[in-house]
């Protein structure tokens, strides 16, 4: 049984994400400033960051796009 070195270094950190869950990609878009403060609120009264906010916007877009209901006839 190998024991583990003393002296090396711990490992620290997250560990990475499946790269099926990896955000690699950047896009930038510019916003009026009424957006952007919209935008802030939202993600004031949410407690999430304005990137995060952002991020799970065009997601939920993105899947309702995918995934469109059916208005009732």
């Amino acid at each position: 049984m190998k024991l583990p070195d003393p002296l090396a270094a711990p490992k620290r950190g997250r560990p990475p994400l499946p790269k099926a869950e990896l955000r690699s990609e950047r896009i930038v878009t510019l916003l009026t400033p009424s957006q952007r403060h919209r935008l802030t609120r939202l993600a004031d009264s949410t407690g999430q960051t304005l990137s995060t906010i952002a991020h799970d916007l065009i997601a939920q877009g993105l899947e309702r796009e995918e995934n469109p209901r059916k208005k009732d006839t």
